[in-house]
């Protein structure tokens, strides 16, 4: 899934499931996954 962010011009690529009903955080992703534990990406740090 792609989504764009029209006020700061990024766009975001996500892996969904297989039921496209959540986001898959997997091996691929370098980060540290704790901060999107609750799923959501409401601040810098998780952008």
């Amino acid at each position: 899934m792609f989504a764009g962010d029209i006020n700061n011009g990024l766009l975001y690529c996500f892996t969904l499931n297989e039921p496209r009903d959540n986001i898959l955080i997997n091996q691929s992703y370098q980060r540290d996954t704790k901060v999107l534990a609750d799923n959501q990406v409401d601040d810098t740090r998780e952008n």
